[in-house]
């Protein structure tokens, strides 16, 4: 089970029932073996949601945290993925290291055990012992289990099923969402001030962004330092961070962005153009994977730039097994390889009247991009990459690095 996953929300309000029929829980898990689950109750907090008329009212919500939970596992059988059906597809939610097919990212609501179709607004996915995936309900996920497999472990599985019912219960049917351009605008912000922190970063990394913005949605009154952190990001904010927000949501939106798994939750929760609350991690990180893609397009660009320049001005240097003498080079790019004869990297070098000069070196040399070197080199080859002229050295010696 994901960290995310042991905390549940109840109203402060019904907070006494809700500990009474959690522990009625906790003791129905005993009685099946699983060891003695314990929890954290929270400090209250507040919430503004919409009633039934849509009007604004705030909420006292405390979060419980389930301690010691495992991902649930039965037998020869193993939990993959909880799939969340929305008029706009479906969010998958995969185990670390599953990827599922993308047959399940428009799945309906048929469970493949029992063949029956209904409106299901979550199903779930189980690798059965043939390595088989299986689509299956709510109701059939312990028959489909099956009842030989050890019982502490199968009635874990149950509880946390149970548990998340618990929280839809106790929680209240409202649900706080955000704005999800103003959230990509203000994790834009965020990122300019203190950097991206992803949630599964270590603690030594600070904050996870995600968390670091709630003030920018509600702040607990006497919350001095939420409250200093909502007025950073309000002087913060710019043209450019809502210009980012919706550049974002197209580039998502877009076929450039791909169509791995991530990409597609990813749509599924920008879609609605609201974010509810639990969904705002991930919809953060389509800033931070937006960079990513402007960086690599702006480095794809600038190689075939310098490729373009290349094609016009370099040259080939010497004759084929001539020795080169205190050449002094730029290192341009530095790709590392292993094989059977162990790790090779590949440097390409550029002279000051821009030819081109390529290297195989197994020796360690370990040259950082853009310092300059004096080396001595024999001419293996002259060859061309991509158009470009290219002086092939071999034995090269390096006699000092600038």
């Amino acid at each position: 089970m994901e960290a995310q996953d042991n905390v549940i929300t109840v109203l402060e309000a019904r907070l006494e029932e809700a500990l009474e029929h959690l522990g009625k829980l906790t003791k129905k898990a005993q009685r099946y073996g699983t060891p003695r689950i314990t929890w954290t109750l929270g400090e209250v907090r507040e919430e503004e949601r919409q009633d039934s008329h849509g009007r604004k009212v705030k909420v006292q919500l405390r979060d419980i945290t389930l301690n010691e939970l495992e991902a649930p596992r039965v037998g020869e059988f193993q939990f993959i993925a909880k799939l969340e059906r929305t008029p706009h597809g479906t969010i998958i939610d995969s185990i670390p290291g599953e990827t599922l097919p993308t047959r399940f990212r428009d799945c309906d609501g048929t469970c493949e055990h029992c063949g029956t179709d209904r409106a299901r607004a979550h199903l779930f996915v189980v690798r059965d012992p043939e390595g088989r995936l299986v689509q299956v309900g709510r109701t059939c996920l312990r028959d489909y289990m099956g009842t030989d497999t050890p019982a502490s472990v199968a009635a874990r599985f149950r509880w946390e099923r149970e548990v998340r019912e618990f929280s839809d219960e106790w929680g209240g049917s409202g649900v706080v969402q955000d704005s999800a351009e103003e959230l990509l605008a203000v994790t834009s912000a965020a990122i300019r001030l203190w950097g991206w922190v992803p949630k599964s970063a270590p603690e030594s990394a600070g904050e996870p962004t995600a968390f670091r913005i709630s003030p920018w949605f509600y702040v607990h009154p006497g919350d001095k330092h939420a409250a200093e952190t909502r007025a950073e990001l309000k002087a913060a904010l710019c043209d450019g961070d809502w210009e980012t927000a919706r550049a974002t949501m197209e580039w998502v939106a877009s076929e450039e962005a791909g169509d791995s798994e991530y990409i597609h939750n990813l749509r599924m929760v920008l879609a609605p153009g609201v974010v509810p609350g639990k969904r705002r991690g991930i919809a953060c990180s389509a800033v931070g994977s937006y960079h990513r893609h402007i960086g690599r397009l702006a480095e794809r660009q600038q190689r075939a730039a310098d490729e373009a320049r290349a094609a016009e001005v370099s040259r080939h240097v010497g004759e084929v097994g001539e020795r080169l003498r205190g050449l002094r080079l730029t290192v341009k790019d530095a790709r590392g390889f292993s094989g059977h004869y162990g790790d090779t990297v590949l440097y390409k070098f550029q002279d000051g009247s821009g030819c081109v000069f390529s290297w195989f070196s197994s020796g360690g040399a370990d040259l950082d991009v853009n310092r300059e070197v004096v080396l001595d080199a024999t001419v293996k080859a002259h060859s061309e990459f991509r158009g470009v002229p290219e002086t092939q050295l071999t034995r090269a010696k390096v006699k000092e690095v600038l």
